[in-house]
């Protein structure tokens, strides 16, 4: 997960003293959260990749 914390902060950082192309960037980066989520919800209920009991 550091990596991707300390991306998230390099993005923000790009952003300087503009609030609104920081919330653009948050907004982006939430976007692409929501579609890796969704895209993968269906691996969770694959019985050929549960967990081994």
């Amino acid at each position: 997960m550091k990596p991707v914390a300390e991306g998230i902060a390099e993005d923000l950082s790009r952003a300087g003293n503009d609030p609104f192309e920081a919330v653009g960037k948050i907004n982006d980066l939430q976007n692409a959260f929501n579609f890796a989520m969704e895209a993968n919800a269906s691996l969770l209920e694959d019985p050929a990749l549960a967990a081994i009991a």
